[in-house]
């Protein structure tokens, strides 16, 4: 069962190097709120990502929240890769839901820097969540696993490029359903660019009135404004 789990951690990091296209955002509060779903776990990943560029296109970042939906589904997926057993399935659930679920709120986090050597690690980058009722709280990373280093060719010439991912968790559990964001500040950008970037999950949703669910729509969203040249 530890090689399994070893398996699904390698998938989840895998995933997080694809920065999905957008997809309608009337699914984000089902797969919030329901452990089943019939999208896959790379169809769930695509509407729950953010995806964003930072320190003037240096940086490309994206984050997207681990829910009982996005589990589930990835055991679904690997019990038909590797047959399962149904005994195996429900522990391996259990597990994936005790490290990333129960308590706590975690968040698949991702990273490729250009250049600059001071945002290269995991250590570098500063996650703050952010709920509905705009109450902040702090992730810690579960692990820091050494970035990927390689090179690209700018017209500038050859400059170090640096790809990482991980899961950062907060706990207690922090309520999603209602819309949340998540800050990101690392640990340098170069002047005059902004010094974090905040990415939004804004959607309609339900709440609960007097016994009655009554839908709240999606609220406008305020573009940022440009820093830059």
């Amino acid at each position: 069962m530890k090689l399994v789990l070893t398996f699904i951690v390698l998938s989840l990091s895998s995933c997080a190097i694809f920065i999905p296209k957008k997809e309608s955002e009337h699914h984000i509060y089902p797969l919030l709120t329901k452990k089943t779903t019939r999208f896959s776990t790379d169809q769930i990943q695509s509407i729950l990502t953010k995806s964003h560029s930072m320190a003037g296109g240096n940086y490309q970042i994206s984050a997207f929240p681990l829910t009982q939906s996005y589990i589930h589904s990835k055991v679904r997926d690997l019990t038909n890769n590797k047959h399962l057993t149904k005994e195996q399935q429900l522990a391996l659930t259990a597990q994936l839901e005790k490290r990333w679920i129960l308590d706590k709120t975690c968040m698949q986090f991702h990273y490729e820097v250009v250049r600059f050597d001071q945002a290269k690690n995991l250590k570098d980058w500063q996650l703050t969540l952010i709920d509905s009722n705009k109450v902040t709280s702090s992730l810690n990373w579960e692990k820091m696993p050494v970035p990927i280093q390689s090179e690209i060719q700018r017209q500038e010439g050859k400059l170090e490029k640096w790809i990482n991912d991980g899961v950062a968790c907060t706990s207690p559990a922090v309520d999603l359903t209602a819309g949340f964001s998540l800050k990101v500040r690392p640990s340098f950008v170069q002047w005059p660019f902004q010094s974090e970037k905040k990415m939004a999950w804004n959607f309609s949703h339900y709440k609960k009135d007097e016994g009655k669910k009554i839908l709240i729509p999606k609220k406008k969203q305020v573009k940022e404004r440009y820093r830059g040249w």
